[in-house]
């Protein structure tokens, strides 16, 4: 909340442009992290990055009925897939709520549901993910997935 409170100050001092760096967004403005990204400044505070963690599980699972409005088994079983073809990927997914979902919606699919985040994300994931990759990433970071894309699916 403090970061949305300070974004007009953060948006006029920065010539009203979007923040596309790591350590000069309305966070790490707001929290004078000193050159620091969010999640170095955050790494300080293991408590406040935990407590980070589980509010965004809180507020993915108040809108945990949204994820099976979009058709994605309908929507995948379009293609031929085989054991190793990328279904989904899931980048700064946190617990992996959503990818559990979509694993579900899609359980007689052929193919790989992979959670991607953080060291410190993925390392607090508690409940088993069946049929979910974990993988550490970095979405500042070319993406190391390959396979179907956006422009190939239509989704």
């Amino acid at each position: 909340m403090p970061a949305e409170l300070k974004l007009y100050e953060f948006f006029r001092l920065n010539g009203w442009n979007s923040p596309v760096s790591a350590t000069n967004n309305p966070y790490t403005f707001t929290h004078r992290t000193e050159g620091k990204s969010m999640w170095e400044y955050m790494a300080q505070f293991p408590e406040r990055l935990k407590n980070f963690n589980y509010t965004m599980v809180a507020q993915n699972n108040a809108t945990f009925w949204t994820v099976s409005l979009f058709p994605f088994y309908e929507e995948l079983s379009k293609y031929e897939t085989t054991d190793g073809t990328p279904l989904v990927v899931d980048v700064g997914g946190g617990k992996g709520h959503v990818s559990r979902q979509i694993r579900q919606l899609c359980k007689d699919l052929k193919g790989r549901v992979i959670l991607q985040d953080r060291r410190e994300a993925l390392s607090d994931v508690i409940d088993g993910l069946e049929n979910v990759e974990l993988m550490e990433y970095d979405f500042f970071t070319p993406q190391p997935v390959k396979g179907m894309s956006y422009s190939n699916c239509h989704l």
